[in-house]
């Protein structure tokens, strides 16, 4: 399960924690407002992506646009 929210990626892990990952657009600040409103935040952390992850999500990202605008042209 995964849902986009403006600037705000949210998914459950394995562990069936609530995942928020921020696009590179997004300032920490606002979402540290709005969690608390989702529940507890119990762990904050900070990943800056390599080389090869930048590579591999804009290709997941070029191919759920493509299949997008594939579905909306059925």
């Amino acid at each position: 399960m995964q849902q986009h929210f403006g600037q705000f990626n949210f998914r459950l892990n394995k562990q069936c924690t609530l995942v928020v990952s921020l696009e590179h657009k997004s300032q920490v600040n606002e979402v540290l407002a709005r969690l608390p409103k989702l529940g507890q935040v119990i762990h904050i952390s900070s990943r800056n992506m390599d080389l090869h992850q930048m590579y591999l999500k804009a290709i997941e990202s070029h191919q759920s646009s493509a299949l997008s605008k594939e579905n909306n042209h059925e």
